[in-house]
């Protein structure tokens, strides 16, 4: 039997190392910050000055009085708000460590040093020294696996980091990601509508990658449980095809019945009442 599963409320709460997702309470407010600073940086307090800024704007310390990080640290164990960035460095090795969300873009409960390797700004041998800026909370992070490092898929999260290279004097070398706007998502192909939270008829606007007509059970037509994964729904409903690209999500709530049917090469089933549900346009 199918379990209904409601949209996911996540909150930032300090985690320890072996945690995941799963198993943490609802319930602080999104742009909490860390407590409990690295050893190493405990006599680097964040600047006076630290407000919310464009990305970048506001540098808390300098290469030379960069933050050591063990592998298994995350960017929640250094406070900051958007825009603060600081440098730190870390251990070789640490491709490893704990696990991470997103890409390009994380979840400040990711490891810093494996996001590190992720993002290409250290090798897996070797550690360094790296830029770390806090970025805007994202309404949806994409797992992928790069620089021999997988990272996982997850829903809303209310703080939000990238990783940059750096030379010798702390000169970024690989580019700063742009964030998703408020109102739009990235979508992997096993995400459902059910990351995607709201009232009755606000939509979001979606960007779906190639080849997910495969990527997990879909339920309905035209309107579709919320438990189903949005970009294999949308090559169901004709509005993308194999090629991906973006669509309009639109929160329809409860149904009383979904209805399969065969379209665009994909099969979806028949079900029941369900408690939350999605429709897609162009």
């Amino acid at each position: 039997m199918r379990t209904v599963l409601l949209p996911a409320v996540v909150a930032i709460l300090v985690c320890s190392v072996g945690c995941s997702k799963e198993n943490k309470p609802a319930s602080e407010a999104a742009s909490a910050s860390a407590s409990t600073p690295p050893p190493a940086s405990a006599a680097i307090p964040p600047p006076a000055s630290a407000a919310p800024a464009a990305a970048g704007g506001v540098l808390s310390n300098d290469a030379g009085a960069a933050v050591a990080l063990q592998c298994a640290q995350t960017a929640r164990d250094v406070p900051g708000n958007q825009g603060t960035s600081w440098y730190m460095k870390c251990p070789a090795a640490c491709a490893e460590a704990r696990p991470i969300w997103g890409t390009e873009i994380f979840t400040d409960d990711s490891s810093v040093c494996r996001a590190a390797v992720h993002a290409q700004a250290i090798s897996p041998s070797e550690g360094g020294l790296i830029l770390v800026t806090w970025a805007p909370a994202q309404a949806t992070y994409v797992g992928t696996t790069r620089n021999g490092v997988t990272s996982q898929d997850y829903g809303s999260w209310g703080r939000s980091f990238f990783v940059q290279a750096v030379d010798a004097a702390g000169k970024p070398t690989s580019p700063a990601p742009v964030p998703v706007p408020a109102g739009q998502a990235r979508l992997s192909c096993r995400q459902t509508g059910d990351v995607l939270a709201g009232e009755i008829g606000k939509t979001w606007r979606v960007t779906c990658p190639s080849d997910c007509s495969s990527s997990g059970a879909v339920w309905g037509t035209d309107i579709y449980t919320g438990d189903s994964p949005v970009c294999a729904a949308a090559v169901h409903a004709g509005v993308l095809t194999t090629a991906g690209g973006d669509v309009t999500l639109t929160v329809a709530g409860p149904q009383k019945a979904f209805q399969g049917s065969a379209r665009n090469g994909i099969t979806s089933q028949t079900y029941g009442p369900y408690a939350s549900s999605y429709r897609l346009t162009r």
